[in-house]
């Protein structure tokens, strides 16, 4: 260590260590000054970054001494109060608070004293001109409890009060239009119903006489053409009659009409009677039916007649978009966590992505060619959909143009009905199955 001398009061020289260091000593205090220096530095851009925002807020901020002398405004308060400098808003009586309920303004100093929490109040900046501002305060205090500076936070509201009132009116406008469309359906549902009851009764006797005539029950008709117009007329009217009960359904289910008659259903029997029904349809269509059903599945809690006419609408309407030769397969399988389940995939024209939503809509053709290669109204997969949704269930459809379409069925787990050993079965039936 280096030593520095100096003389005493003897004269004699007096060795001292008290300002004495080592070069090592001296980098180590060298390097401690520049962090030193850094972290000052680093400060200083903070406190410079955060004055910044508060310069540049879009809120007003005005800050007071104890003396309730102003002395600091952003930006944004010389906008609001109308006044070019803190001198000039130092000699200003403005800005000045009036409160909810008040009948007088007080100094927004005075106010500051008061206020623990965000409110809407008026602030008056020059006279008789008030806005609606929402004002936050806070006072800083020392280390003794005198209080240092009093500021506030101003937000002139006006504008978000305008907006928000727009944006009001604009809901009670859709609120309304919802009403009146909800209305008007409500209108054309119960018109549906009613005209389908009134049509129905009428087509039931064009029915049954033609049927009398085609078959001739009393007797020859005289002239084989006479004969084959009555079957005509009996297969148009009955094809009306399915397009009005399909209506009337469709206008039942939407009205809130519609009632279910719940049972326990045998599926084997249910798959029996609606293969029996759109089996000849697949047969003159050249379509094949194909069937994967177990062996003993359980029973269902649903609507007996509901549940034959969503399997009839989805096979039906499988086995129209198919070619001949191709397939249309109903499968079904049942698990604890997925529920009862009924899926209907065909290989036929299959649909584009963008009309799967209005292929599940009421009185919908994708096909929308002037001389349309396939009949029907479009009711067939927003019926089965809303049958479905009735017993709390799900319809759900996946497509593809030119590969074909699956459409998928679920019945909550609550509705299965049988022995956890028939349960059991399925679920590896299902699995089977893939």
């Amino acid at each position: 260590m280096k030593h520095s001398e100096t003389t005493g009061r003897t004269g004699e020289p007096i060795t001292s260590e008290k300002n004495s260091v080592d070069k090592g000593e001296q980098t180590n205090f060298s390097a401690a000054s520049d962090r030193n220096r850094s972290d000052n530095a680093d400060s200083r851009r903070e406190l410079e970054a955060k004055a910044a925002m508060i310069e540049n807020s879009i809120a007003a901020v005005l800050a007071y001494d104890a003396q309730n002398k102003l002395i600091y405004c952003n930006q944004a308060g010389f906008r609001l109060c109308g006044i070019e400098d803190v001198a000039e808003l130092q000699q200003s009586e403005f800005p000045r608070v009036i409160t909810p309920g008040s009948r007088s303004a007080s100094p927004l100093s005075a106010y500051l004293s008061r206020v623990t929490y965000s409110e809407e109040i008026f602030l008056e900046v020059k006279p008789m001109k008030l806005l609606p501002c929402l004002v936050s305060g806070n006072q800083l205090y020392n280390t003794s409890g005198a209080l240092i500076l009093s500021y506030a936070n101003i937000l002139d509201v006006t504008e978000m009060n305008a907006y928000k009132a727009r944006l009001e009116s604009k809901n009670r406008e859709l609120i309304a239009a919802n009403e009146k469309a909800e209305f008007a359906n409500r209108s054309k549902s119960e018109f549906l119903a009613a005209m389908s009851h009134e049509l129905r009764t009428p087509l039931n006797a064009i029915i049954g006489f033609s049927e009398i005539i085609k078959d001739e029950t009393f007797g020859p008709v005289g002239s084989v053409q006479y004969r084959s117009y009555a079957e005509d007329i009996n297969e148009s009217g009955q094809h009306l009659l399915d397009l009005i009960n399909d209506i009337l359904d469709l206008s039942k289910v939407e009205s809130g009409a519609d009632e279910m008659h719940e049972e326990q259903i045998d599926i084997r029997e249910v798959i029996e009677s609606v293969v029996t029904m759109v089996k000849g349809r697949a047969q003159k269509g050249g379509v094949k039916l194909e069937l994967e059903v177990p062996d003993h599945p359980p029973a269902l809690r649903a609507d007996n007649r509901k549940l034959k006419q969503i399997l009839v609408n989805l096979l039906s309407n499988a086995i129209k978009f198919t070619d001949p030769g191709e397939t249309v397969i109903l499968r079904i399988w049942c698990r604890t966590g997925s529920g009862y389940v009924f899926q209907v995939a065909d290989t036929g024209i299959g649909i584009a992505l963008d009309d799967i939503p209005k292929a599940l809509a009421p009185f919908q053709q994708i096909d929308g060619e002037l001389n349309r290669k396939y009949e029907g109204t479009g009711l067939g997969l927003p019926l089965a959909k809303s049958l479905v949704e009735l017993h709390g269930g799900s319809l759900d459809l996946q497509s593809r143009l030119g590969v074909g379409t699956t459409v998928t069925v679920r019945f909550p787990a609550e509705r299965i009905v049988g022995s956890s050993h028939d349960t059991k079965s399925i679920d590896a039936a299902a699995k089977m199955a893939g």
